[in-house]
């Protein structure tokens, strides 16, 4: 059904009626031209479900004809609005081609967020909107109206307080049932609801307290005693910056309740978190009591109604839709590589190597002292981080990389920092990285990526190697660099040249190998808890509930299975 909104009376008119309809707009060219006074939504049937973040407080709708596509427009503000032009977003008045986009989803970006949107068929008379829900805090959006210079009519936002009660009411505002998915990474935090495809917010996962503590402000920074995440981050050179986790593990509980207080409070807007359920990740090899203790805080602390700990190399592989292969997640405390067949995990071949994206910006600040360039180790942590995203990628030929290195110039790049100075980055672009395959370099006695995801695969049964080698996921942010999949694929060909057919290069050529390096694989692990937990928000025996929690207490979380 699609509701009109007359703004200045409030009231609800639906398309039942020719009379009231044509007395809202005009029809052209068998395109209804909204009045701008108006406002219309299009409220999608139950069954397709809930598709935007929770605590909804606006949406945008589009109009168009055939030719025109969201990626061409051009919109005003500041071009707050963004689509993916990865995903094509055309709103069509053609009913052949309306049919066919029913339940189509679609994606963009406000400001930076994530958006998701479904395409939906309407009567012919109103063919042609696309609407998204806006995640929650978006500033200043009542009364708002976008032009666009790319065809369409018009953009509309308003607030839940134009809303009418039949409207607010419908299933498409009843988000009280969403499921939390929480992806605490070692760098940073992921979090949003189910059933989306974008997390709701992306921030560090870390807790400031200021140096001076006179300091009240400091230019247009207002600065707390405790300052978490995005606040902290903002005025880091002014903080003593702490991280709660270490290698995947929360080492600092105080600080981790701070972080969690941010996320629930701030970031998702979480008023009641017994009306919630929450799915946390962790890596393998993760301690019980780590799990024990998350689950304690989450229903002690928060009171949460439900409670389901994930292992993040299995949401990634969720996410990417396979049911057996073998993934390689990389984040910022630590890299673990799981096995999986026909949808389970292979607890017996799983390895984990504690070196990831923190050990390598501790490297790359080594690399630069050793340069001659001064860096703090904990000040200018974050600095370093943003310019080892920026400029390090893995070398497919080692040796190769260090003659350019010495011999060229052709490496070297220059990099701004902060405070205005400019430093120059030559062989450090790719020897920081390198401790993934030689992690001796930052000092851990371990086998590199390479040879453990070899001998990963190896160790499992004769007859389902060849399947795990053709599927090889990478995820998480440290997967992110440049030259990755092709350095992994080099290695696991010569590896298995070596050792498996004994240097006999000609039957190389019946080995197949493929390294999948999914575009959003930064965010595979919240992908696939979002998945997750929207198929099984209602089954209640999947979570572990709070009576359950007070009844059995840690004995509840058997319902997990073994756990790596």
């Amino acid at each position: 059904m699609v509701y009109f909104i007359k703004k200045s009376r409030n009231e609800v008119l639906t398309n039942n009626s020719t009379s009231e309809t044509e007395s809202i707009g005009t029809k052209k060219n068998d395109t209804k031209i909204i009045d701008t006074t108006d406002v219309v939504v299009h409220l999608l049937p139950c069954e397709i479900g809930h598709t935007g973040p929770a605590n909804v407080s606006a949406m945008f709708v589009v109009r168009g004809s055939e030719s025109e596509t969201v990626a061409n427009t051009d919109l005003d503000a500041s071009k707050d609005f963004v689509c993916d032009t990865s995903t094509s977003m055309a709103a069509t008045t053609h009913t052949q081609q309306s049919q066919q986009k029913h339940g189509s989803t679609y994606f963009a970006t406000f400001r930076g967020r994530g958006l998701q949107g479904i395409y939906a068929q309407i009567p012919n008379e109103y063919r042609g909107e696309v609407f998204v829900p806006f995640p929650s805090g978006v500033e200043n959006a009542t009364g708002v109206e976008w032009r666009s210079s790319g065809g369409f009519d018009a953009v509309y936002v308003w607030g839940h307080d134009e809303v009418p009660t039949e409207i607010h009411n419908a299933a498409i505002w009843k988000m009280s049932n969403r499921v939390v998915v929480c992806d605490n990474g070692t760098g940073f935090v992921k979090c949003g609801f189910s059933g989306t495809n974008f997390p709701e917010a992306i921030f560090p996962a870390v807790v400031g307290r200021p140096i001076l503590r006179a300091e009240e402000r400091i230019g247009e920074a207002a600065l707390k005693d405790i300052m978490v995440g995005d606040e902290a981050a903002a005025v880091r050179n002014l903080l003593q910056m702490a991280y709660p986790m270490e290698n995947g593990i929360i080492r600092d509980w105080d600080n981790m309740v701070h972080l969690w207080n941010y996320t629930f409070s701030e970031k998702l807007h979480i008023s009641n978190p017994a009306d919630h359920k929450i799915l946390l990740t962790e890596p393998v090899m993760n301690p019980k009591k780590n799990r024990e203790k998350m689950c304690e805080m989450m229903f002690d602390h928060y009171s949460f109604g439900g409670v389901y700990v994930a292992i993040q190399a299995v949401l990634t592989l969720y996410a990417q839709g396979l049911q057996t292969g073998v993934v390689v997640d990389s984040g910022d405390g630590v890299t673990h590589i799981v096995p999986v067949y026909e949808g389970f995990a292979l607890p017996h071949m799983i390895r984990r190597l504690d070196v990831a994206g923190r050990d390598i910006t501790r490297y790359l600040i080594k690399l630069l002292l050793l340069r001659g360039y001064a860096f703090n180790r904990t000040a200018d942590f974050e600095t370093v981080r943003q310019l080892k995203e920026k400029l390090c990628y893995v070398g497919y030929d080692l040796a190769l990389e260090q003659k350019l290195a010495t011999e060229t110039t052709v490496l070297v790049e220059s990099y701004t920092l902060p405070d205005g100075r400019v430093i120059k980055v030559g062989s450090e672009r790719f020897e920081a990285p390198e401790a993934l395959f030689q992690p001796h370099l930052v000092d851990v006695e371990s086998d590199g990526i390479a040879d453990m995801l070899f001998n990963c695969i190896q160790s499992g049964e004769i007859d389902i190697r060849s399947e795990l080698y053709k599927h090889i996921v990478l995820s998480g942010g440290t997967s992110m660099y440049p030259g990755l999949p092709t350095r992994l694929e080099k290695e696991l060909k010569k590896l298995y040249l070596d050792r498996v057919l004994r240097g006999d290069a000609s039957r190389l050529k019946d080995f197949k190998l493929r390294v999948e390096d999914p575009p959003r694989r930064k965010h595979m692990v919240f992908l696939g808890g979002a998945v997750l937990a929207d198929i099984m928000k209602d089954r209640e025996t999947f979570w572990v509930t709070k009576q359950e929690w007070q009844e059995q207490g840690v004995r509840a979380l058997d319902k997990f299975g073994g756990r790596a």
